[in-house]
């Protein structure tokens, strides 16, 4: 639903259901744009893992 860059390069993205997910740590090969497919999945340690509609992973946490 929309995007936001963090002054340290990280996104923050909130989802259509309201969710709000943000990026662990910057990583400058994530593109994501308003719009874009994104699935979040549980990954080790109890993290989550965004990945992309390119396929590209990034670790996030949910905000809200």
């Amino acid at each position: 639903a929309s995007l936001r860059r963090m002054r340290d390069g990280r996104h923050e993205a909130t989802l259509e259901n309201g969710e709000v997910w943000g990026q662990v740590e910057p990583d400058a090969r994530v593109e994501m744009r308003v719009g874009d497919a994104v699935t979040i999945r549980p990954a080790s340690l109890g993290s989550f893992m965004l990945v992309t509609a390119s396929g590209l992973p990034t670790r996030v946490k949910r905000v809200k």
